[in-house]
């Protein structure tokens, strides 16, 4: 069997010395059957020290962003799981032995009549004015409520749940798609 791997995010990890990892896409080409990945590099010459597969046997799983996470010290990792048919925004926080803490989906909830995608670009941690950690997933939606695709922006809990009332979309009617997610000020709450 052979495989196939993308890399679609890098990170240097903050919290153990000279180890760098990278998340992306891994394809069995004997089966065409793609899981997300994470690999971690000695950040001193190059070489693989862990690689870690997840997600569903016999769908499409696949890893797009890694970003720093806290309690346990950590990742949030955003991607795109054919678990649920079709395609679903996923977020995964790992420890920092890249064990799973939890694996949750986001489906495109607002009223649409019909077979909808979502893919995640990026999930960021915030720790809010309620002394909680809390998660952002952006990404699209295909087909949109507002027509073509939307950016859609999900607000997560501690435990990797949707927030009520923390589902938003944004467009017009073309494709429209959100790549990246950053605090604005990180003293605040904006975004």
């Amino acid at each position: 069997t052979k495989f196939n791997t993308e890399g679609y995010d890098i990170i240097e990890d903050p919290n153990t010395v000279n180890r760098v990892l990278v998340v992306g896409k891994l394809t069995n080409t004997g089966t065409n059957d793609d899981d997300g990945f994470i690999m971690t590099i000695d950040g001193n010459n190059g070489n693989p020290t862990q690689f870690d597969v997840f997600g569903t046997v016999g769908k499409t799983d696949y890893l797009t962003s890694i970003n720093p996470s806290h309690d346990p010290d950590g990742f949030i990792l955003g991607g795109v799981t054919e678990k649920n048919n079709p395609y679903d925004m996923w977020a995964l926080k790992l420890d920092n032995a890249l064990g799973l803490v939890w694996s949750t989906a986001r489906d495109y909830n607002k009223g649409f009549i019909g077979t909808n995608e979502e893919f995640s670009h990026n999930v960021i941690e915030r720790y809010n004015t309620s002394g909680q950690y809390e998660y952002y997933q952006i990404g699209s939606v295909y087909p949109g409520v507002m027509g073509g695709g939307d950016m859609s922006v999900y607000k997560l809990d501690f435990n990797g749940f949707g927030v009520g009332n923390g589902q938003f979309t944004y467009g017009d009617g073309g494709n429209d798609d959100a790549s990246t997610i950053d605090f604005a000020n990180p003293s605040s709450d904006g975004f």
